[in-house]
């Protein structure tokens, strides 16, 4: 007779040693884990693709093959696209405005010209009346100027029609609705129910009210609607729910309570979107801009993709995201953006020149402001040292005045120093706060990453942690020279 063994003890013990072993070092922690390209690419093949308001939008700021490129991506993977009823009501309460954009380029633009060949003309006169002349030879010169603005003016209203999106609002006749009506047919979510929107919009208040992204960024935001980031993610996980597949946003939303930043860089969504995610539809987040959308698409889906079109579309993201935050016009933002790529970020600062009131707008005018005449160097220099006589050496008067170089308000060329557009055009509006502002956030290495620190430090305690640990690249006596300018520009509170 063969014996028998009671061994439920035993496998009780062995199940459990085999529970506590079944999880992998992500387990519970998927948040953490960077994207690969391989998790891209099953993504847009096979999980949900959201393009946001902003995505949709930029269709019409784009130039012709950036647009098609785009376009082009979409119907790649066309069966994997899905917009959020809110992303709808959105565009359609913003495609004028996105029209605008582009018609108000080529008005002010022409607008600029016409003044610019008034003022040369003036040129002219005051030339021709110094020297007291007259007849033919005047007459060719006036001609000459009159035919060259007018080629330009024409050439610039021609490819500004051939490359950015000059339409009527004439639906019929817009080729954006046209290339995106077949795409999304049957492919967008429904409207939230009467009946529930009392509750959504107080759920959207307490996130707004306790910082739960997204959406808190948006709650100063003038004339629009605080809740409808809330309502796009509500909708987005309720499809991800039904579905049960990866969630791809695509946005070109630059604001914190969508991604998690580090040194100013965005690394992903924003933990807490992938944990809500994950723990209400069991499926993972992932987050592109359109411009990362544009690389990525010529490795994982092999569509032909000019780089054009990638820098291009970060310069539009830039140009929005600039606007966004300010009263600039367009224009003023763009004369902000044709600051070299390699410039962002890459300026360090010296110390202004202090006057008595010790106002930075003022100091910095009063340096742009003696460069309007573009002169010599050394004559700069004189000028700069009896503006502010306590400065003494040539050499520190040299290196303070480097600040309107690192701002890029002007350049020092061939020993002769000369207002950038950007600069004439802070000079002109008398000293223009915002692009001051923007154009330091810009352009001044640590500005962006100090200015993040002190949305979550108070004052004293950043002051004391910039002393211990300042931002890479940064050196502590620079970060507290760069935390003074932040202070003195009103970007943050002064201790």
């Amino acid at each position: 007779m063969v014996p028998s063994f009671d061994l439920s003890g035993h496998d009780a013990v062995v199940r459990a040693k085999q529970r506590r072993s079944s999880h992998g070092l992500y387990d519970g922690y998927e948040e953490y884990k960077t994207a690969s390209d391989e998790d891209y690419r099953q993504v847009l093949t096979k999980g949900m693709v959201v393009p946001d308001t902003n995505t949709l939008l930029n269709l019409y700021r784009y130039n012709r093959r950036t647009r098609n490129d785009l376009i082009a991506i979409l119907e790649r993977v066309a069966n994997q696209l899905w917009m959020p009823r809110q992303v709808l009501d959105e565009f359609w309460r913003n495609r004028k405005n996105a029209l605008d954009d582009s018609k108000s380029i080529l008005t002010e633009t022409t607008a600029e010209l016409r003044a610019l060949q008034q003022k040369s003309a003036e040129a002219v006169n005051k030339w021709s009346n110094r020297l007291a002349l007259s007849g033919e030879n005047l007459d060719s010169i006036r001609d000459s100027l009159k035919r060259g603005f007018e080629v330009a003016i024409n050439r610039v209203q021609k490819l500004t029609e051939a490359e950015a999106f000059i339409v009527s609002e004439n639906t019929n006749d817009d080729p954006v609705l046209i290339a995106l009506e077949p795409l999304f047919g049957g492919r967008i979510g429904l409207a939230f129910d009467d009946s529930e929107m009392e509750a959504l919009l107080a759920e959207a208040n307490r996130r707004i009210q306790n910082k739960i992204p997204p959406g808190y960024e948006d709650r100063d935001k003038k004339g629009g609607f605080p809740a409808g980031d809330y309502f796009v993610w509500e909708q987005v996980i309720r499809e991800a729910e039904e579905r049960r597949c990866d969630v791809l946003i695509i946005t070109g939303d630059k604001k914190k309570d969508w991604w998690q930043e580090e040194g100013g860089k965005r690394k992903g969504p924003r933990l807490e979107l992938i944990r809500e995610l994950r723990q209400r539809a069991q499926v993972r987040l992932f987050m592109l801009r359109p411009e990362s959308l544009l690389q990525y698409a010529k490795s994982i889906l092999n569509v032909e993709v000019s780089q054009k079109s990638v820098e291009d579309a970060g310069r539009v993201d830039r140009l929005r995201a600039a606007l966004e935050l300010s009263s600039l016009t367009i224009e003023e933002v763009g004369a902000l953006d044709t600051l070299a790529e390699d410039a962002v970020g890459g300026y360090l600062l010296a110390k202004l020149p202090r006057d008595q009131n010790g106002d930075y707008l003022e100091t910095v005018f009063d340096m742009a402001q003696l460069a309007s005449s573009s002169p010599r160097l050394e004559v700069y220099l004189d000028a700069f040292q009896k503006r502010f006589p306590n400065i003494t050496l040539r050499t520190e008067a040299r290196r303070r005045m480097r600040n309107l170089e690192s701002l890029g308000l002007a350049s020092v060329n061939k020993n002769q120093v000369r207002l950038t557009p950007l600069g004439e055009r802070f000079v002109a509006d008398g000293g223009n706060l915002e692009l001051l502002q923007i154009s330091f956030l810009r352009r001044i290495n640590g500005a962006v990453a100090i200015l993040d620190m002190a949305k979550e430090e108070s004052p004293r305690k950043l002051r004391a942690k910039l002393a211990r640990t300042p931002p890479q690249g940064v050196s502590a006596t620079q970060a507290m020279l760069t935390l003074r300018w932040l202070e003195q520009l009103n970007l943050i509170e002064s201790l």
